[in-house]
């Protein structure tokens, strides 16, 4: 008797374990059974609106469909709800515009669709993805291994300089970092700086001279034209390569900002001429910034910008003067372990912030117009004093 009762409890064991999933694989089955047909298709127009399209055909009313759409290197999924008449037939269009949305100029959006039927199912139409391009412009392009360079124009040339300067920069870069993870890098180079600010405000962000997307592994430049173009290259693309290095060896880390750009401004092989007469002038003046206060932001003020800038630039080039190159791979370690603007300099350089900062005012010190006139004119004066020298003693026998 009790080895029936055991053996039917067995069988209706397996029956209640076992139904569920055949009923789940069932619904399943049901859900991709319903849609016949469907046709998704999505196109940018750069600064305005994206488009997206769909036609579907199902055998089941459908009575609301949902678009989901998210931006590479975004958190947020943007979702329109649009309600149907139960129709087995749907061709809808829907254009998101971008007055509110901003999207970095080359980025990679995904989109699904979802429709709901009459009776309470679920299809989803697979994920897509569409550009969001800059298609103001014909662009051109030149790779060599996992860079590629875009530019506008017939000048050949000029894409071949950057993929050189790019070759250069690497090699001081592998320098500084000791072993930076390699990315697809595409480098696009806008004809004149005031096309470069129009992409740049259409996505929401205030202008500046270039921008690096390390997350979309983008870059953007300008070279106004062929004279200065490998000047302002010089200057530019391996500025923003650093920061797209040091975003590839620690891509969670919060790294000051005076560290940042600080450290980019060195690795330019033209630097910026003006940013030691701006500092000799605040030293003097003494007008200078705190570096504390460059940790999170710089000021918003033009010519304060540009005084952030040079500090930042001096303080990091006077601590891998004083501390060598390897002191970077220590900064990027700290800080990427969580240590904050502080203490990331405390346990890379063994001093505190304001040590640090003191000794390299001390450095940077202007010389006295003593001074100055002694280390123009030493030679001369040496040689005149020795000339003296001989003369006298000449005299004397």
């Amino acid at each position: 008797m009790m080895g029936k009762f055991v053996r039917k409890f067995r069988i209706w064991g397996q029956i209640v374990f076992v139904l569920p999933p055949l009923l789940f694989a069932m619904r399943l089955y049901a859900q991709e059974s319903a849609l016949i047909h469907a046709e998704s298709t999505a196109v940018s127009h750069f600064g305005q609106a994206i488009t997206f399209d769909l036609v579907a055909e199902t055998d089941t009313p459908i009575s609301q469909a949902s678009l989901f759409f998210r931006a590479e290197g975004m958190n947020d999924t943007f979702t329109v709800d649009i309600p149907l008449t139960a129709e087995t037939v749907i061709t809808l269009t829907y254009s998101a515009e971008l007055s509110n949305i901003h999207l970095d100029p080359f980025t990679t959006i995904s989109y699904w669709w979802r429709l709901e039927t009459a009776v309470g199912d679920s299809i989803d139409i697979p994920p897509q993805t569409v550009q969001y391009d800059d298609n103001r412009f014909v662009w051109k392009a030149m790779a060599d291994g996992d860079v590629t360079v875009h530019w506008v124009g017939d000048e050949t040339a000029i894409g071949q300089l950057a993929l050189d300067i790019v070759r250069e920069s690497e090699e001081r870069l592998t320098a500084v970092f000791s072993a930076p993870s390699p990315a697809p890098l595409n480098i696009y180079i806008y004809p004149s700086a005031a096309d470069l600010r129009a992409a740049l405000q259409l996505s929401g962000q205030e202008w500046v001279g270039a921008h690096a997307n390390p997350a979309l592994g983008v870059i953007l430049l300008s070279a106004a034209n062929s004279r200065t173009a490998a000047a302002d290259l010089r200057q530019s693309i391996p500025h923003e390569m650093s920061h797209h290095a040091l975003y590839q060896a620690m891509p969670r880390a919060e790294f000051p900002l005076w560290f940042d750009e600080g450290l980019a401004s060195t690795m330019e092989s033209v630097p910026d001429a003006g940013y030691e007469v701006v500092l000799e002038t605040a030293v003097a003046n003494q007008t200078l910034i705190p570096i504390a206060d460059l940790c999170r932001t710089f000021p918003a003020n033009a010519e304060q910008t540009i005084l952030a800038y040079a500090e930042s630039t001096s303080f990091m080039r006077h601590i891998q003067d004083e501390y060598g190159d390897d002191v970077i791979g220590r900064f990027i370690t700290t800080y990427g372990s969580g240590a904050d603007c502080f203490s990331g300099v405390e346990q890379a350089l063994g001093v505190s912030l304001t040590e640090a900062e003191a000794e390299w005012l001390h450095a940077s010190k202007p010389e006295t117009p003593l001074a100055a006139a002694w280390k123009k004119s030493k030679l001369w004066l040496l040689l005149l004093a020795g000339g003296g020298l001989i003369s006298l003693l000449l005299t004397r026998k």
